[in-house]
């Protein structure tokens, strides 16, 4: 799954970089016809064109979104082969866990509620990082 994971993350930093690059050339070319249309009297593109900053950062942007919800659902999916190989806090009911709340830090983390324990959202997911961290340890041995 780490190997899966870096290989995901290396394409998508690539993906993002030939965008950048096709941006700047895009941008480049934009310049070039201008130029040449000055030389000979015709009209030069003003206004808003696919190379005006603000639509380079709303592409990017965009691109950033797409590979967010893909970064996103690749967690779930890991999450839930965690949760079915059986690892310890990743298959933990929602019904037992609190909520983070913004402000909230002065309560105790863990709670008891009809006779179960209440975990802290943040403390869970220190856990299954503590849970993660075991695991490669574990494997790189």
């Amino acid at each position: 799954m780490i190997k899966s994971q870096h290989e995901h993350e290396q394409q998508w930093w690539k993906a993002r970089q030939e965008l950048i690059e096709k941006q700047k050339a895009r941008t480049e070319g934009q310049k070039k016809l201008d130029e040449v249309l000055k030389l000979v009297g015709g009209a030069t593109s003003e206004g808003a064109t696919n190379t005006s900053p603000e639509e380079l950062a709303k592409e990017l942007e965009t691109f950033d979104m797409k590979v967010y919800r893909a970064q996103t659902q690749m967690m779930r999916e890991f999450t839930a082969k965690l949760k079915s190989l059986g690892v310890p806090f990743f298959g933990t009911k929602a019904e037992l866990i609190k909520l983070a709340k913004e402000g909230a830090a002065d309560t105790p983390p863990q709670g008891v509620k009809d006779g179960k324990v209440i975990i802290d959202e943040v403390e869970l997911i220190q856990l299954q990082k503590k849970m993660i961290t075991i695991l490669e340890d574990l494997c790189a041995e």
